[in-house]
């Protein structure tokens, strides 16, 4: 997948412009606070319909405007395609080559986004939740379907919240949707233990080649069983509807639902030990890397590679682990997109086929 223009229209400080992108590599450069993230946000936006930096959409159009657009022309797989995404006061819309795309599904075939910032330390040393979504979103860029599993299983448990939560709780109702949960949830978890064996396969080497050491491992803890890495789908099904009817009376009571994958749990490890309570922050930043790097080449192997985004790279890496970076980048051939202050810190860049961009006050200038 290549963007190769985007235009902007009431996008955060940007100035309206259209840039031309064609190129494997674009630096984005300029001084703190001029828009450099704000022009990646914009591309992360087209590639996962949300932001990495803010979840209310009103806050990325530009003060005193009603609405946003981005277009983007994007060269993948499925050929040459306009994508736009557009934001007024009624919602969002899109448009793929001027028409509505009939799902979502549709949309990531065409042009996904894999992004890597400072916020992402996170995902090692924060809540369990941060893991989880990094796991759905994993499994979501190997298969866009699995937005849809995703999107069923937190219907089915804000279902079973509400149910729990009435008076009485009619034993029939719950009965069927702990049905429905172990049904969905075999999917979900089925889907999260597959990924992280994909990316396990390289997890260990990208991890070394940008820490330059340090013996990494992970595996998935399913809430209420365990680990199910040899288990079918129908076998996780089994096991978590036995686990929901023998949590139902600490449910009933708690009036919470206390089994299913919204509490699973990606366990990372560095040395020997749990990268949560141990991992130093440089390790932590080593460690995602490592994971995204992961996700990228386990796309590489299924033959389709998401355009790679790395916002701040200058504060989060030295010098040679920017090199080997690079490196490793350029060898897997797919479009990423640096900010930085300094092109200069991605090292000698006259051999890689690349375009510049500075931004300056919202303003993008070609170099």
């Amino acid at each position: 997948m290549q963007l190769t223009s985007l235009r902007l229209a009431g996008w955060r400080n940007i100035v309206d412009c259209t840039v031309d992108v064609d190129s494997p590599l674009v630096v984005i450069h300029g001084d703190n606070g001029q828009g450099k993230s704000n022009l990646l946000e914009a591309v992360h936006v087209l590639g996962t319909l949300k932001s990495f930096r803010d979840s209310r959409t009103r806050r990325w159009i530009r003060h005193g405007d009603e609405g946003a657009r981005l277009a983007g022309n994007v060269h993948s797989t499925m050929g040459k395609r306009e994508l736009v995404w557009k934001w007024t006061g009624d919602g969002r819309r899109l448009e793929m080559d001027g028409k509505q795309p009939s799902n979502l599904s549709d949309w990531f075939e065409v042009f996904r986004a894999v992004v890597f910032c400072p916020e992402d330390a996170a995902i090692v040393r924060g809540e369990p939740d941060r893991r989880r979504r990094f796991m759905d979103r994993a499994a979501f860029n190997a298969s866009p379907t699995h937005l849809r599993v995703v999107t069923e299983y937190r219907k089915i448990l804000n279902h079973k919240r509400a149910l729990l939560s009435e008076r009485y709780v009619d034993p029939l109702q719950l009965e069927a949707f702990n049905a429905s949960l172990a049904a969905t949830g075999a999917s979900l978890v089925h889907a999260r233990v597959q990924v992280v064996k994909e990316l396990s396969a390289s997890f260990g080497a990208m991890h070394d080649a940008i820490a330059g050491g340090g013996a990494v491992e992970m595996q998935v803890n399913i809430n209420g069983i365990g680990h199910v890495d040899n288990l079918s789908e129908d076998d996780i099904e089994v096991r978590l509807m036995e686990a929901l009817q023998r949590s139902q009376p600490d449910e009933l009571q708690r009036r919470s639902v206390l089994v299913g994958p919204h509490r699973d749990e990606l366990v990372i490890n560095i040395n020997g030990q749990r990268a949560r309570n141990f991992a130093s922050q440089g390790q932590a930043r080593s460690i995602i890397l490592g994971l995204k790097l992961a996700e990228l080449d386990a796309a590489h192997r299924r033959g389709i590679v998401p355009v790679f985004l790395l916002d701040d790279l200058t504060s989060e890496l030295d010098q040679g682990r920017r090199n080997r970076l690079v490196s490793i980048l350029t060898a897997l051939k797919g479009q990423v997109w640096v900010t930085t202050t300094d092109p200069s810190y991605l090292g000698n860049l006259d051999t890689i086929d690349h375009i510049k961009l500075r931004v300056s006050g919202g303003v993008i200038y070609p170099d």
